[in-house]
């Protein structure tokens, strides 16, 4: 999804809690993801976004407020969250 959308004014933001740098570099070269991640080593953020459970997914609009957030990998989610992202970048 990231590489079709990635030149359509959107950004993708994966943010990895506590783990180092070499570790996310691993997983980056396993599974291939073409997307940033960016580190949470404090998880300062984890904080404010996702205090109990993990991984969060959050669509944010061009206004700036969030749209649809889940937690989890559940696929009827997933699609939901593309259907949306699609439509905002109609917008």
């Amino acid at each position: 999804m990231y590489d079709k959308i990635k030149n359509e004014n959107f950004v993708v933001a994966a943010i990895s809690r506590k783990e180092k740098k070499d570790t996310v570099e691993q997983f980056l070269n396993k599974t291939k993801y073409t997307f940033p991640i960016y580190l949470d080593s404090d998880a300062a953020v984890y904080k404010l976004f996702a205090n109990k459970y993990i991984p969060r997914n959050f669509v944010v609009g061009k206004d700036g407020k969030i749209k649809w957030a889940t937690m989890g990998f559940i696929k009827e989610e997933i699609f939901k969250m593309i259907d949306l992202i699609n439509e905002e970048l109609k917008n």
